[in-house]
Formats: structure tokens, C-alpha cells, sequence
């Protein structure tokens, strides 16, 4: 606590900040330093982030099984759609579905209460062992579940499923009991087992939810266990427990959709090539006039060597002939992406389309052809890689060794600023000290000179008393 200026008048305040804003002027630079290291640091980091944007775009190209990639189109897709992998041969085939696969589906009868609400919820009364199984003819084990009193349709049905293990699926629909077998086909129909009477207590728990008669007749059948049956080529009639059929044709899976007639054609995907080359050439383009922003007139990075380098050497090795002789396809000039004279790529989607129909596995091997893997050479998406991880290697790459760089500079400066802040507390504290002497020097002054004026009227005050007596 201080009082300002009370002998002097001064406010010494004021003049203490004015002389420590004088004082504190390298800090400011210093503060000025730091921001613009800030900001080159944060826009290395962005040009990291583009980089590794069009290294994931590059990657993409970098895999073989893109350009091997089989598209299929039906001409009925409410018919049968279908998938393919790069084994399947490219061909059309005329498919006719007369009758889909369907999974074993049955109903129980319904419960109700008095007023004729539906009651999943109500105990039944009943209890014994319930057994059934998915498949005729001792194909599959029984499923037993066994039912207490207090059992409920919902809780037979959560019985069910847990002894199921999932062959078969119960659920509850308006008071009736529904049992679904999980897997489709004319083999997997649900079978239930009622009591041989040789146990007069036994209780037939399937005919008591309204599920089979007493001789195991299923009363109330939604829908029958049925294979599908469909033509191909019109010869070829096919039966199968499933509507996905994936052993019918080399690399080709069938999923059946519906009754009816449709054409599937299997091809080269070469919309899948042309997209990715579409994604890397845009994600290039980004990282390129993002770094020229950066590197232009009013730019953060202007004049820094490295970022000009790494412009450099992008734009060499993205048009570079890869290291081959006898390749009609040997740069991606050839193949329809090129860089004109002001750094932007273009894409001719109509050259790369007539180059991938004419030799698909040449413009794939200019892309993903690998020394390490027995080429002469290796192509553009594998060049680049090599030189993506010289630049983003977490650690020991380029630009984690740059933005370290910037981040010790900020932290050396950080230090500056605080030694300096702690030398300016002490030079305040000392003007403090000098301003309160001066003012305490200022006081002494002042109680002298006050105690001379009171001297002066007293021997003033005397000399008029001597001579007032002498009169």
C-alpha cells in the first residue's frame, strides 16, 4: 500500500507506468516474436495435415485390388443384385428366380383376457418340458426348454431363444406365440415333440400354446420352409437353401431379391479408378494452393526453403516418368492427369476411361508397381509414399523436425519473457522505492523549512518587542 505524490504532488503512479511501458518495449517485440512463430508453426501444421490428406488419396491408388475391383450392374435389381471379387471372369449372365429361399415361420394360438385384449403378459398355468428342433429326420439335436407355471408368452418365448442359441427365434405377437427358424431352406423346418403317452401327466405344452395338434401337426403354418429355385441362361435350373449364393459363379456372390427375370453384368470397376484419381487430383490441387498461399507475397512461410522444396520435389515426382522402358502408360500425362504451367492438375477422365479399357493392368502397374515386390520400377503411388514418409514420419520426419523447431523457439522466447517480466518487477519496485524517498527527502525538507519560517517569526516578533521598549 502506497499513497501517491502526498508531499510532492506528483503522480507518481502515472509516471511509474509511463517509464515501465518505456522499459517493457522489448518485451513487446518479444510478444511480437512469439505470435508470428506461433503462426508459421500452426501453418506447418496445416501443411502436414494436406500432406497426409494427399498421402491417404495416393494410398488409395497405391492398391492393386483397386484397379482389379469387379463392379456388377443388374438390369433388375428387385430381381437379384450381386458382388463381385477380382476372380470373377467378366461376362453377363440371364438370370430367372422362380421361387425365393423362406425360413420355417409358424403361429400359436392367441391369448387374450376377458375383455379380448391381447395377455403376453399373463401366467399361463402351464408346466412341463417343451422340445423342438430346426431339420427333420435327426438331423439336428432337440432344443428343450422347460415351463413353469408362472411362465408367461413372453417369458416361454425369452426361454426359447436363450435354449435356441439362436436356430430358432420366439417372440410374442398379439397374444401368439411366433417361431421363425433362423436359417432359410426346405431342410431347416421346424419340428415339435408331443408326449408319446407313455406318461399320462405329461403336458403337451406346444398344443396348449396352440402350436401343433396332439399328434404334432403344426396347426397354423405362416410361412413353409422352402429352397430357391432359379435359371441361369435359361438351362441351368439351380436350387439353393439360401438367397445368397456365393458357390455358383468363380468370385461372384447372387443375392436374390425377388421373382422375376433380370441381366447381371460383371466388369472392371472402372468407375472406382476414376473416382480415386478424381479425389487425388482435388486433394493435390488443395495442398498446392494452400501451400502458395502460404508461401506468397503476404504469407506466413515466405521465403522458407524447406516448404519451397517440398513444392519442388511434389510436383517432380507427381509428373516424373516412372523408371521403365516398353510402357505406353509410363507417366500420368499418358494416362489424362496433367499440371499445367500455373501449378494446377486437371484430370481427362475420358483419356484415363480409353486407357483403362485398353490395358488396365498397365496404367494399374504405373500406379502400384513395387521393386520390393519384383518390379523393374516403382510407380508413382509408391514413389510418393517413399517421399510422404521422408516428410511425415512422426519423430525423425521433415515436418515434425520443423514444427520442433518453431516450438523450442517459442519456448526459449517464453523464457525470455518471463526472466524479463521478473527483472521489470524489480526495476517497478525500485522506481517505487526512489519516488517514496523523494518523497520522504521532500517531507524532511519541508519540516525544516517550516521550523526556519517559525524561527524567522520569532526573532522577528523580538526585535519589535526590544524596540517598541526603547521608545
Amino acid at each position: 500500500m502506497h499513497i501517491s505524490g502526498i508531499v510532492s504532488g506528483l503522480d507518481t503512479d502515472t509516471l511509474i507506468e509511463q517509464l515501465m511501458a518505456i522499459e517493457r518495449r522489448p518485451l513487446v517485440l518479444m510478444q511480437e516474436r512469439k505470435t508470428t512463430l506461433e503462426k508459421q508453426r500452426d501453418a506447418w501444421r496445416d501443411v502436414n495435415t494436406r500432406l497426409n490428406n494427399l498421402r491417404d488419396r495416393m494410398a488409395e491408388l497405391s492398391r492393386l485390388s483397386l484397379f482389379e475391383r469387379r463392379a456388377v450392374t443388374s438390369s433388375k435389381a428387385e430381381v437379384a443384385t450381386a458382388t463381385a471379387n477380382r476372380n470373377a471372369v467378366e461376362a453377363v449372365y440371364r438370370i430367372s428366380v422362380q421361387q425365393l429361399a423362406a425360413a420355417h415361420r409358424v403361429a400359436g394360438k392367441r391369448f387374450e383376457t376377458v375383455d379380448g385384449k391381447a395377455a403376453p403378459k399373463e401366467p399361463l398355468g402351464l408346466s412341463g418340458e417343451a422340445r423342438l428342433r430346426v431339420g427333420q429326420n435327426g438331423d439336428w439335436d432337440w432344443i428343450t426348454v422347460t415351463v413353469k407355471t408362472a411362465d408367461t408368452l413372453e417369458s416361454i418365448a425369452a426361454k426359447i431363444n436363450e435354449a435356441a442359441g439362436g436356430a430358432v427365434i420366439a417372440r410374442v405377437l398379439d397374444g401368439r406365440l411366433i417361431l421363425e427358424a433362423k436359417e432359410t431352406g426346405a431342410a431347416n423346418t421346424l419340428e415339435f415333440e408331443v408326449p408319446d403317452g407313455s406318461d399320462p401327466s405329461a403336458v403337451n405344452i406346444w398344443q396348449e400354446l396352440g402350436v401343433v395338434n396332439d399328434k404334432g401337426e403344426i396347426l397354423n403354418e405362416l410361412q413353409a420352409a422352402q429352397d430357391a429355385v432359379f435359371t441361369v441362361e435359361g438351362r441351368l435350373t439351380i436350387t439353393r437353401s439360401s438367397n445368397t449364393v456365393d458357390d455358383l459363379i468363380e468370385g461372384v456372390t447372387l443375392q436374390l431379391k425377388g421373382v422375376g427375370e433380370t441381366t447381371l453384368e460383371i466388369r472392371r470397376d472402372v468407375d472406382a479408378v476414376v473416382d480415386a484419381v478424381r479425389r487425388f487430383v482435388e486433394q493435390y490441387n488443395s495442398t498446392m494452393s494452400f501451400i502458395q498461399d502460404r508461401m506468397g507475397e503476404n504469407g506466413v512461410l515466405k521465403g522458407d526453403t524447406l516448404l519451397m522444396r517440398i513444392q519442388m520435389q511434389l510436383r517432380a515426382d507427381v509428373m516424373a516418368p516412372v523408371a521403365a522402358t516398353g510402357l505406353k502408360y509410363n507417366q500420368l500425362a499418358a494416362v489424362g492427369i496433367s499440371v499445367d504451367k500455373s501449378g494446377t492438375m486437371s484430370l481427362d477422365e475420358a483419356r484415363l476411361r480409353e486407357a483403362l479399357g485398353e490395358s488396365p493392368e498397365e496404367v494399374a502397374r504405373l500406379f502400384t508397381a513395387s521393386k520390393e515386390d519384383g518390379d523393374p520400377f516403382d510407380g508413382v503411388a509408391i514413389r510418393l509414399e517413399q517421399r510422404f514418409q521422408q516428410w511425415l514420419a512422426a519423430g525423425d520426419g521433415l515436418l515434425a523436425a520443423r514444427q520442433k523447431l518453431f516450438g523450442d523457439r517459442i519456448k526459449a522466447i517464453e523464457d525470455s519473457m518471463d526472466r524479463f517480466e521478473q527483472r521489470m518487477e524489480i526495476r517497478e519496485a525500485n522506481l517505487r522505492r526512489q519516488f517514496l524517498a523523494l518523497e520522504e527527502a521532500l517531507a524532511s525538507l519541508q519540516t525544516q523549512s517550516n521550523w526556519l519560517a517559525n524561527q524567522l517569526v520569532q526573532l522577528s516578533a523580538m526585535a519589535s518587542a526590544i524596540a517598541a521598549r526603547n521608545r
